[in-house]
């Protein structure tokens, strides 16, 4: 801002470039992860859900949401997680968590995954007697093939 000060031109002015390069940055860096993508897609298919679920069940979730031709994708369990760890500081900027829990019984890692839904609501959540379960295809407006509804392990805000 002192630079920007010194060469006549507003504070402002640097903050907003400032902004555009860092979403650029951050666009860039989701991009260059196939994993990121995935999580990204998966989440905005299931807006409100938060999960908690072994690496190993993410890596077949999130296998439906890999994009098409895609030869950088993890194939264990923990390559997913090395990949999510990476992810996550982007993922966090968009309000999508990813965030590794540990070892839990039988040494299993699991992993919460998820984005709250936003205050504003969708045209789909303002149906008097909408659920996920009596969404079909032709109602949710997507025909993806992975869309599923909220088990056991997440959670629907």
């Amino acid at each position: 801002m002192a630079v920007a000060k010194a060469m006549g031109k507003a504070s402002s002015e640097f903050t907003k470039q400032f902004n555009t390069a860092r979403q650029d940055g951050l666009e860039r860096t989701l991009d260059s992860s196939p994993v990121a993508t995935a999580i990204r897609e998966w989440a905005e298919i299931h807006p409100g859900e938060v999960c908690d679920r072994p690496a190993k069940q993410w890596l077949l979730t999130l296998e439906d949401y890999k994009p098409r031709g895609c030869d950088a994708w993890p194939r264990s369990a923990k390559g997913l997680g090395d990949a999510m760890r990476r992810a996550a500081p982007a993922l966090r900027q968009l309000n999508i968590e990813c965030t590794c829990l540990g070892k839990g019984s039988g040494g299993v890692v699991r992993w919460r995954i998820g984005k709250k839904a936003s205050k504003s609501k969708s045209p789909m959540s303002q149906c008097p007697n909408s659920t996920p379960q009596s969404w079909d295809i032709g109602t949710s407006g997507t025909s993806y093939k992975g869309v599923s509804s909220p088990n056991d392990d997440c959670e629907v805000f």
